[in-house]
């Protein structure tokens, strides 16, 4: 029995650093321009954690950095489908609609957007015109969680 616990505990130890260097790694890489790299660390965590919806909006907005407006407008609206407190999911998916010339979407997103804010309902840092950096669900580091109050400029 002992060493059965002894083996889950490290697996759970072993699992979540991965996953909370992926995360780092691909913030890094994003905010340095580098968003086909960022994407290739975010695919893994999302087929993890399909619900996250920080990584949807930040794949979002790294689809939408090489112009690729498609899987933008994929990424976040998923982003907004899981209900993204942040004015960026909105406004980057205005963006992309607006690049595919489907300006009733593009309209659509941005009063989203609009309301959330106008409500205060959006994070302080999107308001801003900021990307917030949240962590991995299931990440439970010290340092983590006080990198994830350092704001992402949108590029």
């Amino acid at each position: 029995m002992k060493a059965y616990l002894s083996a889950i505990f490290l697996l759970l130890v072993f699992s979540v650093p991965f996953s909370y260097a992926d995360y780092k790694q691909a913030v890094a890489d994003y905010s340095q321009g580098r968003y086909e790299k960022a994407i290739q660390e975010l695919k893994p965590d999302l087929e993890r954690n399909p619900d996250w919806e920080f990584g949807h909006r930040l794949l979002g907005l790294c689809y939408l950095g090489l112009n690729n407006n498609a899987l933008a407008a994929n990424s976040l609206k998923r982003a907004v489908e899981l209900k993204s407190p942040a004015f960026s999911a909105y406004y980057g998916l205005g963006q992309a609609y607006f690049n595919m010339k489907k300006y009733n979407e593009c309209i659509d997103a941005l009063n989203k957007g609009e309301a959330l804010a106008a409500a205060g309902k959006a994070e302080p840092a999107a308001r801003d015109g900021v990307l917030s950096v949240e962590p991995v669900p299931g990440c439970r580091h010290e340092s983590h969680e006080r990198d994830a109050q350092q704001p992402v400029g949108l590029g």
